[in-house]
């Protein structure tokens, strides 16, 4: 178990989830980055060769190492988790924590042991998600929410468009981090209705997903997944009788959160890199404060059960109970 000192950490994988992390925690003081495994052309001008471990083992073997952040394919989260736990070391497991329910459950076995296993959502930790959780408290059953988050789509040849690494498509890239973060927010999703277009070509990749949720405070919600074409989007927005309130991502540094609550004017930046941070931070003081906003094994587990029910829905055309 680690405490209030600064996590030492080991990374594999040099994608981009990786280069957002490393970039993000550089300047962190609850964070030592050691050292990274990863290709050699990944992370250049971030990584020297100081910083570069030669294999993923011997990462493992140092005694310098406490954390190990894996940043890799999703076909590999669980087995490199296996092997880090075995060594000892804490993992925090990018999203999503594995394959499927059944793939993450294998790292049940492993709850016991005297390290932690967390997993990357970092939304969480994002600095306006205080002052939107209060809304939704105070809305309640009155809330409607409408989720919006499109990226550009991946290149034919990226291992996200391959089922057998990624598990899926739009909705494991990014509906993984938005059902952890509305229900972070809201409180359990009692059901779920979905319908997906799929990647041309493809029986199982999603190029855009479109989900109804039906929360247990009786909330609704709708989100819109997408991978299109050199478009970027990212906005949540938040109303009721007495709310209207919009989180939107204007720049790769910058979020805005804006809108009324309750006959309050909110017009607030923050910086997205501070999700990494915060998260770090909530890992560093783990055993002293309880922390209890870290995402867990159980937090990753629920994860993929309300994905698979997403797919499901739109494979079935039917609405899916999740509670």
């Amino acid at each position: 178990m680690i405490g209030a000192k600064p996590i030492r950490l080991g990374v594999v994988g040099g994608g981009e989830a990786a280069t957002k992390a490393i970039t993000a925690l550089m300047d962190s003081p609850n964070v030592d980055l050691i050292a990274v495994a990863c290709y050699p052309h990944e992370l250049s001008g971030l990584v020297d060769t100081s910083g570069r471990a030669e294999s993923y083992e011997e990462l493992l073997g140092r005694d310098d190492i406490d954390t190990i952040y894996i940043a890799t394919p999703n076909d590999t989260h669980v087995p490199l988790a296996i092997r880090a736990i075995q060594c000892d070391k804490n993992v925090l497991i990018e999203k999503p924590m594995g394959l499927s329910y059944k793939d993450v459950s294998r790292l049940c076995d492993y709850e016991d042991k005297r390290v932690f296993i967390a997993i990357a959502f970092k939304k969480r930790f994002g600095s306006a998600v205080g002052i939107m959780k209060d809304i939704a408290v105070a809305a309640a059953r009155r809330l409607k929410i409408q989720f919006h988050w499109t990226i550009p789509m991946p290149l034919a040849s990226n291992w996200r468009c391959d089922p057998r690494m990624s598990g899926g498509g739009v909705t494991v890239d990014l509906g993984s981090h938005i059902l952890d973060l509305l229900e972070y927010l809201l409180g359990s999703i009692a059901e779920i209705e979905a319908e997906m277009e799929m990647v041309e070509g493809s029986t199982c990749v999603d190029a855009s997903s479109h989900i109804n949720l039906h929360f247990a405070s009786g909330a609704v919600g709708r989100v819109n997944l997408g991978w299109r074409e050199n478009i970027l989007c990212q906005r949540l927005t938040f109303s009721s009788d007495m709310t209207d309130v919009t989180l939107e991502r204007i720049g790769p540094k910058c979020d805005l959160l804006r809108g009324e609550a309750f006959g309050k004017r909110i017009e607030r930046t923050f910086s997205p890199d501070e999700e990494y941070r915060k998260l770090v931070h909530a890992l560093s003081r783990r055993s002293e404060n309880g922390e209890r906003s870290i995402p867990t094994l159980r937090d990753g587990l629920r994860n993929h059960q309300l994905i698979e029910a997403v797919y499901k829905s739109a494979l079935e055309r039917r609405t899916v109970c999740v509670l």
